[in-house]
């Protein structure tokens, strides 16, 4: 499974010119809607994507809290910057990850916004 780490304010850097994961802001606020979390936690990532790939959840820790958990439909990458996002379904009350992971506490792994862990209910 992968973790991925929100931190601070957002950070404001258009990205339109990249059709995959256009946005204007990446970073948690509290005030922030489902679609602006997901979209925060999509992307753009340093990471080894064929790892990633190997992972069929993610789920997305905010001040110590788990605030949403995704299922992972494919990854892009970009080319000039290496960079890689994800596109997937944010998971609802009822599925075996939501149900286990959303609302509950959760450490930042590591000082690296991304990390990998097994999932012990799978």
């Amino acid at each position: 499974m992968l973790q991925i780490h929100l931190s601070g304010t957002p950070e404001y850097q258009p990205d339109e010119d990249l059709e995959f994961l256009p946005r204007d802001f990446n970073g948690w606020t509290r005030d922030m809607t489902p679609q602006q979390v997901y979209t925060s936690a999509r992307g753009w990532w340093r990471l080894s994507r064929t790892r990633a790939e190997h992972e069929r959840y993610a789920v997305v820790e905010a001040e110590g809290r788990c605030r949403m958990a995704i299922e992972i439909a494919r990854w892009e990458t970009h080319p000039p910057s290496g960079r890689h996002a994800f596109e997937g379904v944010i998971l609802q009350p009822g599925h075996e990850v939501h149900d286990r992971y959303v609302g509950q506490p959760m450490s930042p792994a590591s000082q690296n916004p991304i990390h990998y862990f097994t999932d012990a209910g799978n």
